[in-house]
């Protein structure tokens, strides 16, 4: 009578399982008898048996060789470049007139991209007076507004308040705007301020202009 060990039975019953493993989940070995059996998940495994590892026991074999690099991606999309800025200033201005019409404050040329602009305008108000001694109040509504060289507004804000002998009421007004220079061409924007009852007064005014990639 041919005695087989525990040893030669864990042996033998691996090998037999190697052909169905690659359709089954798990081997199972019984702790008393070594016998390792084919289970369907990791919980199958029955009392008195454990899950064996089939790389701790070889059955899994080395990594085999890197593949060809594959084909190269389609280049991606250009990138903006760094964004650049320019600063336009004005002084005091007083369009003293009882005739409304927009003066213009600053005007900026530019070359062909596009850009952000952003202008504020300080102390607005309208520069005419009372008669002194007059204290009765009078309205006053002052605006501003960015154009680009075709003179179609881009941008526009508004301030009110009213005005007397004694008081005169100021505002600062900042108008933001975008604008798009196409190539072979050049543009510029220009801003302007009024006041809509008579002539507008300010202490001052600045523009900054900032070239960007494009507007989304």
């Amino acid at each position: 009578m041919r005695i087989v060990t525990r040893g030669v039975l864990l042996v033998l019953f691996i090998l037999i399982g190697v052909a169905s493993y690659a359709e089954a989940d798990v081997l199972c070995s019984n702790v008393g008898t070594g016998l390792v059996s084919v289970r369907a998940t990791a919980t199958a495994c029955r009392a008195g048996e454990v899950l064996v590892n089939p790389v701790a026991i070889g059955l899994v074999g080395p990594a085999g060789p890197a593949g060809p690099a594959g084909p190269a991606g389609p280049a991606g999309p250009a990138g903006v470049g760094a964004s650049t800025a320019h600063f336009a200033f004005a002084g005091h201005i007083a369009q003293n007139t009882e005739i409304s019409f927009f003066e213009k404050i600053i005007d900026q040329p530019l070359s062909p991209g596009n850009y952000v602009v952003i202008a504020t305008a300080s102390a607005v108000g309208s520069a005419l007076r009372t008669d002194e001694g007059v204290q009765d109040e009078k309205s006053m509504s002052t605006d501003c507004q960015l154009r680009n060289g075709q003179n179609s507004v881009i941008g526009g804000s508004r301030s009110s308040g009213g005005f007397s002998a004694f008081t005169r009421d100021a505002h600062q007004i900042t108008v933001i705007g975008g604008i798009n220079v196409p190539e072979g061409t050049t543009g510029s924007v220009t801003l302007f301020c009024r006041d809509a009852f008579g002539g507008v007064e300010l202490d001052g005014a600045a523009m900054m202009v900032i070239h960007i990639g494009g507007f989304f």
